[in-house]
């Protein structure tokens, strides 16, 4: 993306990234972790109810100014 304002562990609005991808990368990670004697912490949010409290044509102008366009 041109405007480089995702994350490269962002696996939402990108063509061929998924959430099962995301998660196997974490869990290879905290295995990793578990194997050198050290500790993980993580904590699992649910956005769900939020996005029903989102200003949509807000977030749509945002996503043009990023050059987001959906097809």
């Amino acid at each position: 993306m041109e405007k480089q304002i995702l994350s490269k562990f962002q696996s939402g609005f990108r063509e061929g990234f998924n959430c099962k991808g995301a998660l196997q990368y974490f869990i290879n990670e905290w295995k990793e972790t578990k194997d050198n004697g050290r500790m993980t912490g993580v904590i699992f949010l649910d956005f769900k109810r939020a996005f029903k409290t989102i200003y949509r044509s807000m977030l749509l102008d945002q996503r043009s100014k990023y050059g987001m366009e959906m097809d």
